[in-house]
């Protein structure tokens, strides 16, 4: 029998203060106060170790009690062991084209993937290194939710992630053996059906025969903008640990597939982008974040290079661009979005959608009618 204490959850508009709001305030206008409560067996203890890890972030498979629109929900969670892949590297990119590699240090052993018990089409992707931190999606609803600054009571907020954009918008693509263009009004960000939401219904039979026999592992270098760095204030933890949240969640996605999305890099044009990304198309954009990948011989070779953006959408709301079947190329195994909310996660199906063009799915409109697949070119 689980030992838990029932939920406290207060509703609340926008009357936090100063300081307790989470980075995503500028997009959610409700929120509800939620003390998510660790699940344990009563023989089980909980302890605590010299760098503050709480016993659960030590187990592969941990549960939580947590309260949505008012009702008790139960978090189902595995560890995601391979979030990165062996040697992973952080690289500073200096003003003077100079790479600084370290080897992160950063918490890995703390980011879990699920699903909330009971309810179907639901998916989670949480970080539990401080707190609880991410994304639960249930059903065609989306929730974030995040630690409340300096609450003793280990309060969270969580609160549901609005459809910015608030109409459906198509994709560009004009040729799917170029390349893929996203359309969306600016400061938009999808929603995160398609391989979320639908991952456990009966329509993925479509992909029974492309579903590979065994695990395939696509090894990933995330770029982050110099414009994306000093949003999060020049802090190389916070960067790392806003594209780890985004690669957990972005694995999930193409599980389905029996691919596995393992982060083998990251970096940071820390002093300036060494490339232009205000001016011009996406396409301009890309083509000149692939020449620039070709020519950067002293980062370790991936299977993608993808690059984060912080900013808005491009010309005709332009937010995401890949190559089609280019995975594995030095130069062309390249793609692109911009992220412009404070938590990339949020964005996490368009850069699903752009890698799987990198690994050669087109769209696919004419095999599915609903809008919620992440393939699909309305998005």
């Amino acid at each position: 029998m689980s030992d838990f204490l029932l939920l406290v959850i207060f509703p609340v508009m926008l009357v936090l203060a100063e300081g307790a709001l989470p980075e995503h305030k500028s997009s959610a206008t409700a929120y509800e106060i939620v003390i998510p409560h660790y699940l344990t067996d009563q023989k089980k203890q909980r302890l605590t170790s010299t760098d503050g890890a709480t016993q659960e972030h030590r187990e592969d498979n941990v549960s939580y009690s947590i309260q949505i629109a008012g009702r008790p929900h139960i978090l189902k969670l595995k560890r995601n062991k391979k979030l990165i892949s062996k040697g992973f590297t952080t690289y500073l990119h200096r003003k003077d084209g100079t790479l600084n590699s370290s080897k992160s240090k950063t918490q890995v052993n703390c980011y879990y993937q699920g699903f909330v018990e009971g309810v179907e089409n639901s998916v989670v992707a949480l970080s539990l290194c401080h707190g609880l931190r991410g994304v639960i999606q249930v059903g065609e609803l989306q929730y974030g939710i995040e630690p409340l600054v300096a609450s003793f009571l280990k309060e969270h907020l969580l609160f549901q992630l609005p459809y910015l954009h608030g109409e459906q918008s198509a994709c560009g693509v004009s040729s799917p053996d170029l390349f893929h263009q996203g359309n969306l009004s600016a400061g938009s960000t999808h929603n995160m059906n398609g391989f979320l939401a639908n991952q456990r219904k009966m329509a993925f039979r479509r992909y029974k025969r492309e579903v590979l026999p065994v695990t395939s592992f696509v090894e990933l270098c995330i770029v982050v903008d110099n414009n994306r760095y000093r949003e999060k204030r020049l802090n190389q933890s916070l960067v790392t640990q806003d594209v780890l949240e985004l690669v957990n969640a972005v694995d999930l996605m193409f599980q389905p597939l029996n691919i596995k999305i393992a982060l083998i890099g990251l970096v940071i044009w820390s002093d300036s982008n060494p490339i232009e990304v205000m001016d011009g198309s996406a396409g301009d954009v890309l083509g000149r974040f692939s020449a620039w990948r070709g020519k950067e011989k002293g980062l370790k070779r991936s299977d993608i290079t993808h690059l984060i953006i912080g900013r808005g959408s491009f010309e005709n709301g332009t937010i995401g661009m890949a190559y089609i079947g280019t995975v594995c190329s030095p130069t062309l195994g390249t793609s692109i979005s911009t992220v412009n909310t404070a938590a990339a996660v949020s964005h996490a199906s368009l850069v699903a959608h752009e890698l799987g063009h990198n690994l050669g799915i087109n769209h696919d409109d004419t095999r599915c009618n609903s809008v919620y697949y992440i393939m699909n070119s309305i998005i």
